[in-house]
């Protein structure tokens, strides 16, 4: 074929690689270490004053294999494996907070309880 290396056309590679890959955040193309996926979700007024209009976008991906050695991995995350963003509630005895999985970008809630409020039997 022509233009093609390895036989496959460009649909082809195009769907390999979509195979194997997991869009997990956004980025602007001038700061690709921050994901702004989470600014998106906010209202207009917030985003205007953030990103620029004239930004250009960039979807961030992970390899799903990857992923998936995370998803299957014994290890015990680590509060160092997280970026905090922002508060999403308190209560009584604990805090949840927004968090970005270092490694992969993907946002999760944690909540941190208090160990004053834990009651031991």
């Amino acid at each position: 074929m022509p233009g093609s290396e390895d036989g496959l056309s460009q649909q082809q590679k195009q769907q390999r690689l979509e195979a194997a890959l997991e869009p997990v955040c956004l980025s602007t193309v001038y700061n690709e270490t921050e994901c702004v996926d989470f600014f998106l979700t906010q209202r207009h007024e917030m985003v205007a004053t953030y990103l620029p209009m004239d930004s250009i976008l960039k979807v961030n991906y992970v390899a799903k294999e990857e992923l998936e050695e995370e998803k299957s991995s014994k290890q015990t995350p680590s509060l160092r494996n997280f970026e905090f963003i922002k508060v999403l509630g308190t209560g009584g005895f604990a805090t949840v907070y927004m968090v970005r999985k270092r490694t992969t970008g993907m946002l999760y809630a944690m909540k941190l309880v208090k160990k004053d409020g834990v009651k031991q039997d």
